[in-house]
């Protein structure tokens, strides 16, 4: 039993070949009228054009809520909060803090990560308590989670499961059960806020609420937007 082959013997001659495709390619191209071809012309030029555009306002789709196109990041409230914290650094004052990276670091205070990334005792224990808050009593609660005073958290079995929103109810507790001030709820959005809750009773207290309250340069990270402090909104 044999194959049809499906190319018949013999040598191909490809000089022949190419200018059998020459031919037909101008063939196809004389088909096309003067406007036509204007028309093709034109729409390549607009393709291009479009192209070009599209990389250049990708280049600034990263910096769309910065002030310039050359600022190498977008504007962090927690680090320009972290910035002014950082005026009383060397004074002991501890922050508790959900978010232990820019404000521990700029601030120069000492901090309790409450999620326990960076605290053995949280981790080994599987959470934050009250106990080990009042250990350090933190001059400045701080966390981050979806709700706010115009949308009071829900306190369901089902929600009171969940770690971080246990977390942050029991951050939430402590500071009010405990005398301290809400100095600011931020967000660009009553769903999604960073709490300030600052200790009443210590030297630089009171100068300290009035500047976190009257921060008004918190840009929110996830969008970049500049903050409401919904802790002053009053509910409808």
């Amino acid at each position: 039993m044999s194959w049809i082959p499906l190319i018949s013997a013999g040598r191909v001659d490809s000089d022949a070949l190419s200018e059998s495709y020459r031919d037909q390619m101008l063939m196809k191209q004389n088909q096309f009228s003067p406007r036509e071809r204007s028309v093709v012309f034109i729409s390549l030029i607009l393709l291009s054009a479009s192209l070009v555009y599209y990389s250049w306002t990708q280049n600034c789709k990263l910096i769309l809520y910065q002030q310039t196109c050359e600022r190498p990041y977008e504007r962090d409230g927690r680090l320009e909060m972290a910035q002014m914290l950082a005026d009383y650094r060397g004074k002991g004052y501890v922050i508790a803090v959900t978010e232990a990276g820019l404000l521990p670091y700029y601030s120069g205070w000492d901090a309790i990560d409450t999620w326990g990334l960076n605290d053995q005792f949280i981790a080994h224990n599987g959470g934050i308590t009250m106990e080990y808050l009042d250990e350090y009593k933190p001059h400045i609660i701080m966390f981050h989670d979806y709700y706010s005073p115009l949308v009071p958290p829900r306190l369901t079995e089902a929600n009171l499961r969940q770690r971080w929103f246990s977390m942050t109810i029991l951050l939430k507790t402590y500071a009010e059960e405990n005398g301290y001030v809400l100095a600011a709820v931020f967000g660009d959005s009553p769903y999604d806020t960073h709490y300030y809750y600052v200790r009443n009773d210590f030297e630089d207290s009171k100068r300290l609420i009035v500047q976190i309250s009257q921060f008004r340069d918190y840009f929110y990270p996830t969008t970049g937007k500049r903050s409401i402090n919904y802790a002053e909104v009053q509910e409808p």
